[in-house]
């Protein structure tokens, strides 16, 4: 990263659906980085000297662990964000959950949080400015003191939660793991209720217990 802001002659190669248009999202984390998006080309280039970092992959958090720490360091605003919210996360798409369980899931987060400052917000991938604006994330997650939501990439926004948060991850029996493992190595508390094919969550009862745990000397 270091080369990179030092010297603005290095291009950085990325990959893209599109060859004509960088997405915003891209665009707006060169720009919180301190990188001029200008400087991202993608498709296929002649280059002379190729700097490769290591490969990230999807679903094994335990081996990119420095790299999710270095990038936190990088975006996290340098100064102690004030714990504002409880974040549920809404899909609307595959993965979701019923209306009547998400309600009622919300029904019991507002009834944890009774006693304490928090707002619940919703984080909604049919939020098209939220999905689109990376400071918008950042700043939303890292005043967050909670995070529920189906299993799937909003999870990976625990990365901007502070210290002392909890993951409620609506899973199934057999679920892959890599949220645990994030959540783990990050030091925050994880939670696994689960949920079945009806998009039905089976043990309201143990989230209820969980959330009220964790609220209680907040």
């Amino acid at each position: 990263m270091d080369m990179l802001r030092k010297d603005p002659t290095v291009n950085i190669h990325i990959y893209s659906s599109s060859s004509s248009t960088l997405p915003k999202f891209i665009s707006s984390a060169f720009e919180i980085l301190g990188l001029n998006p200008m400087r991202i080309v993608s498709g296929d280039v002649m280059a002379s000297k190729v700097f490769i970092p290591g490969p990230t992959t999807c679903g094994f958090p335990q081996h990119q662990f420095r790299r999710l720490s270095l990038l936190r360091s990088l975006l996290l605003p340098k100064t102690s964000p004030t714990i504002k919210y409880a974040i549920l996360i809404r899909r609307t798409v595959n993965r979701r959950l019923g209306e009547d369980t998400f309600k009622t899931i919300y029904g019991v987060l507002e009834e944890a949080i009774q006693y304490t400052d928090l707002e619940i917000k919703i984080f909604s991938d049919d939020d098209v400015e939220m999905m689109t604006c990376l400071r918008c994330q950042i700043e939303l997650f890292s005043q967050a003191s909670v995070i529920i939501g189906r299993h799937g990439a909003g999870l990976t926004n625990m990365m901007f939660m502070p210290a002392g948060g909890l993951v409620l991850e609506i899973g199934k029996y057999g679920g892959t793991l890599e949220y645990l493992i994030q959540a783990h190595l990050s030091g925050f508390k994880y939670y696994m209720p689960i949920a079945g094919a009806s998009t039905d969550l089976q043990d309201m009862d143990s989230l209820r217990k969980v959330l009220v745990r964790h609220f209680s000397n907040f």
